[in-house]
């Protein structure tokens, strides 16, 4: 569950609680020990909730990590079919050729297309 080396840096602030009892005489013994023991638990908890916001931060990376492939691969095909999107400033970059132009949105790589009928931006295909 924990390391070695957490363990023995534990056992050594003991050790020097333990010491410390016996300078002051063993007059509040029970109450000493009783904080060690609280103090101990409280660092066990926060060590123990700090690996679960590790997991889920691996997981969000998982998900930046896919989204990131997918608009690389819609840029891809965007270049295929004769646009070159650049991505200089902002976050909406416009590709456009003779016949259509399409909005692609950098954050999420989705891809919107120009309806001349709705004069509108409308999604060109979504993977959600």
């Amino acid at each position: 569950m924990y390391s070695k080396n957490t363990i023995v840096k534990i056992k050594i602030i003991l050790n020097l609680f333990e010491k410390k009892i016996k300078e002051i005489g063993g007059k509040m013994k029970s109450y000493i020990q009783g904080l060690i023991t609280g103090g101990v638990m409280v660092f066990s908890m926060f060590v123990l909730m700090g690996q679960q916001t590790q997991k889920a931060y691996a997981t969000t990376q998982k998900e930046s990590l896919v989204s990131l492939q997918r608009a690389t691969e819609i840029n891809k095909l965007l270049r295929v079919m004769g646009l070159e999107p650049n991505n200089d400033h902002g976050r909406y970059q416009i590709a456009m050729n003779n016949r259509e132009k399409i909005l692609i949105d950098t954050r999420d790589g989705e891809p919107f297309i120009w309806n001349d009928g709705t004069k509108s931006w409308e999604l060109m295909l979504s993977y959600k």
